[in-house]
Order: C-alpha cells, then structure tokens, then sequence
C-alpha cells in the first residue's frame, strides 16, 4: 500500500505552509523537527507495510485550490490536495 504526504522541501515552504494553515501545531516549533517527526513516522509506517511519498507541493497552488474548492487549509484539505495532484497524472 502506498500513501502520499505533503513533504516540505526547505525552510521557507515549510514557513510559507504554516503561515497560510489553520492547524499549525501540526507543523512543530521548527522546520528540522517538522522534519525529523515525519522522517520518525514515514519509518513507523514502513515496518508496518504502508509506505508514505513524499510529495512537493507549492504552497501557492494550495491555498488557491482551497479558495477555489471552498476548503480550510488543514491537514485534511492537504490531504485531499494531494488526492487531487494524483488524480491529474
């Protein structure tokens, strides 16, 4: 089985996603601990059989598709964004 998360590729995206989000206690105190908590639970997963991608997203194109889908910006509606970039391809 295999799942996506949204992976924030440095600093600034990860800035940039947690100022425009809701929720953003889900993004650490930090970008290298946001980091690290994700790497811990991509590994997690991976001795269970689910395999997560990391996926760039630009925090643009985010926040226009939840203006335009009518949809908080949260942990959901990135997951529902990303269903939406897979379901492009």
């Amino acid at each position: 089985m295999s799942n996506q998360v949204t992976w924030f590729k440095d600093e600034a995206t990860w800035k940039k996603y947690k100022d425009i989000c809701e929720d953003k206690n889900h993004f650490g105190p930090s970008y290298n601990e946001w980091v690290a908590a994700v790497n811990r639970k991509i590994a997690e997963l991976a001795t269970q059989g689910v395999l997560l991608q990391k996926v760039e997203t630009n925090p643009e194109d985010y926040l226009n598709w939840c203006k335009s889908a009518g949809h908080s910006m949260n942990a959901k509606s990135r997951s529902l964004y990303l269903a939406h970039i897979f379901s492009k391809k």
